[in-house]
């Protein structure tokens, strides 16, 4: 029965080889429904495995909860993952521990749902620990729009979309790409060298915004919104990489922000689901700051049209990372920002925590 089975699928590999993509590792080498496949003769046959191949090797630790805590995992978050894999030339998939382990259980984790944001600050010291955080106080929850859209606020011939600063995005249980990232810089604040954010613009009016950590002289790169997929393994055929819609979907790491841009200018050239990368900007703040951008639409607008500006702060650093030089997004510096956006008006979000 085994063999008829392995002969069909065999059968239907060749078949949809020609219109299925598949992932190439090596010129005769294919991976197929996550099987390694040579052809030999006209037929598919499993690929012996490489003597070495650093992107075929386990991890270090087995990936597997520990049996003495109730650690588990966090979505695809393992917490004994200890690998180091390269996806691009200096830039290398590490797992969420590499970032320092948790002293919690996902249930120690939880009873600090409604602590004070200052409380939860003090209470964590790594990204394991923030995320188990998230993880249990934010999963299915969603808030008004008005608890975590941008609030546009006009001043002259600009409107500075202004963002929900960290402290209300904790006690607000707030969403959106830009509460998320100061939520999360809120809680890590004194406990690495440096955090911050990564912002970056595409030719169809989207921006993305997450964030990046500096530890041992290593920048790593965050976007928490990345808690499905395939595991912490560090083999590559459970790294999908960053998305086609710019979802920086793993943990990475870069001797230099500059060497994670190159690694998202690739994408992003290859896919074009977004249009071309127009600019990526590094910012240190306690949040992500207020911007504006001047001039026409996304749709129909011709080059050289949009401008865009951050605030003139003495607490804010703005460095350009990219700027493209064929489009129509250019950087027009710095303007002092008068108005502030005020989410005091919304009351805590109160979570529901089982005491039995």
């Amino acid at each position: 029965m085994w063999k008829v089975k392995s002969s069909l699928f065999i059968v239907i590999a060749v078949l949809i080889l020609s219109l299925v993509p598949v992932y190439v590792y090596a010129s005769q080498v294919l991976v197929i429904g996550g099987q390694r496949m040579i052809m030999e003769d006209g037929v598919l046959v499993p690929a012996p495995e490489p003597e070495i191949d650093p992107r075929f090797l386990p991890p270090v630790t087995p990936n597997v909860p520990d049996p003495e805590r109730d650690w588990g995992q966090i979505g695809i978050r393992f917490h004994n993952a200890d690998f180091q894999v390269e996806v691009f030339e200096g830039v290398y998939w590490v797992p969420m521990r590499a970032l320092g382990a948790s002293r919690y259980t996902n249930e120690e984790i939880g009873t600090l749902a409604n602590n004070s944001p200052h409380e939860k600050q003090e209470a964590v010291s790594t990204l394991f620990e923030a995320m188990q955080l998230y993880s249990a106080t934010r999963q299915g929850i969603r808030r008004p729009e008005e608890a975590h859209l941008p609030v546009r606020l006009p001043e002259g011939v600009v409107h500075w979309n202004h963002h929900m600063p960290g402290y209300d995005a904790v006690r607000l249980n707030a969403e959106g790409g830009s509460a998320r990232a100061s939520w999360l810089n809120l809680i890590l604040a004194g406990d690495y060298e440096e955090t911050g954010f990564i912002s970056y613009f595409f030719s169809n009016g989207t921006n993305r915004v997450i964030n990046y950590i500096k530890h041992d002289g290593w920048y790593y790169f965050v976007d928490i919104r990345s808690f499905i997929g395939r595991p912490e393994s560090g083999n590559l055929i459970d790294y999908p990489g960053i998305s086609a819609n710019a979802s920086n979907t793993r943990i990475v790491k870069a001797r230099t922000i500059e060497c994670w841009v190159a690694y998202l200018l690739s994408v992003s050239n290859r896919t074009q689901q977004l249009g071309p990368l127009e600019a990526v900007f590094s910012i240190a703040a306690d949040d992500f700051p207020p911007f504006a951008i001047r001039g026409a639409a996304p749709r129909g607008r011709t080059p050289g049209t949009r401008t865009i500006f951050w605030p003139s702060d003495n607490n804010i650093t703005v460095n350009v990372i990219f700027d493209s030089d064929n489009d129509d997004l250019s950087f027009g510096g710095f303007a002092p920002v008068i108005q502030r956006a005020d989410w005091s008006a919304l009351a805590n979000y109160v979570w529901e925590v089982d005491k039995s």
